[in-house]
């Protein structure tokens, strides 16, 4: 879901232009792979790789912020929520079938195999209508319960991610898939922008920061040491902490900002989002469902270079991004293309 100008929460939009950065920058590191998961021969890529494991969760976490506890009947949900992801994903895939069958001369196939999001990118937004379709059980049962039913999820969602971390999931025959897997990380989105903690914003603000940087290099030590491997390392202990730090982090900042305009975090937030830089970090945002589709599909391309220089990656992360964004931007002054490219 994508708020209007007018009513929109900014710091939603701060997490989603933060939140497609980070995926370009894994898929940038990802150019220098094995390198890059290596703990002792390149360990910057695999910092900066690890520092955007939390871009994912944050696009399912702005969602469950947006789409819980909300009135609306399935009809409607569905009508005007899941066309959101699936129209966009239907019109990019198209082109990208087109553009892999042409340049890179997939067969039938690694067609299949990239529209299936066996091999590449595409299984977000497969992970992503699987949320969809059963956020409005969750929505039910979050608007019967309020916020103890919430914290009662996330208890368990919260096991069933510390078992996946140790290896032990699934245990035995104790069965927790309603509560396991992505579903867990909208309704922490949910949880984070509307629970009313006791601490300060200041405290939240440190906490937060906290959260994201140790949480992370905790990860980075694992990984590089082979502790705790996971199946899927974004429902790793580790990630979910970091991502819960860097939502709660931007809130904290939002909510100070707004009862303290005068302080110097005030003064700062106030330039991000009422100075033009509030207008590119909102043009981001808006655009960032297509950046996705785009730069994933750029880097197909630049896969095929074999570029293995460590001194690449910043003049290619930054093309790719600004590429990215450039055609997505003109793409969304054609009105009628909007519903398409996943800006409307």
């Amino acid at each position: 879901m994508i708020e209007t100008a007018k009513k929109r929460i900014f710091y939603f939009d701060e997490l989603r232009a933060l939140a497609i950065l980070f995926v370009i920058l894994c898929h940038t590191t990802t150019l220098y792979k094995p390198y890059y998961y290596n703990f002792t021969v390149m360990s910057i890529p695999s910092i900066l790789n690890m520092l955007g494991w939390v871009g994912v969760p944050l696009f399912f976490m702005i969602s469950g912020a947006l789409l819980l506890n909300r009135n609306y009947t399935l009809k409607d949900f569905f009508k005007r929520r899941f066309s959101r992801i699936l129209l966009p994903f239907i019109f990019w895939m198209i082109i990208t079938l087109a553009l892999d069958y042409v340049f890179l001369g997939f067969s039938t196939k690694q067609l299949l195999n990239v529209f299936l999001g066996e091999k590449r990118y595409t299984w977000f937004i497969w992970a992503m209508m699987g949320i969809y379709l059963i956020l409005p059980v969750i929505n039910s049962f979050i608007k019967s319960y309020g916020m103890k039913g919430v914290e009662y999820f996330l208890a368990i969602w919260f096991v069933t991610i510390i078992l996946n971390t140790i290896g032990l999931y699934p245990f035995y025959q104790l069965d927790l898939t309603y509560f396991a897997g992505f579903i867990g990380f909208p309704v922490l989105g949910y949880y984070l922008a509307n629970k009313q903690f006791r601490l300060s914003d200041k405290t939240l603000i440190l906490l937060g920061a906290i959260l994201y940087f140790a949480f992370l290099a905790m990860n980075w030590y694992c990984q590089g040491h082979k502790i705790f491997t996971t199946n899927s390392a974004y429902l790793s202990l580790f990630v979910v902490i970091a991502s819960a730090g860097i939502f709660l982090l931007f809130k904290a900042i939002s909510d100070y900002s707004q009862k303290n305009g005068q302080s110097l975090i005030g003064r700062i937030h106030d330039k991000f989002e009422n100075k033009p830089l509030g207008k590119y970090i909102f043009s981001l945002s808006v655009c960032s469902y297509g950046i996705y589709f785009i730069n994933s599909l750029m880097f197909e391309f630049i896969k095929t270079w074999h570029i293995n220089t460590f001194k690449m990656m910043p003049v290619i992360f930054i093309a790719v991004t600004l590429l990215s964004w450039i055609i997505m931007a003109i793409l969304n002054r054609v009105s009628f293309l909007r519903k398409l490219i996943g800006t409307q």
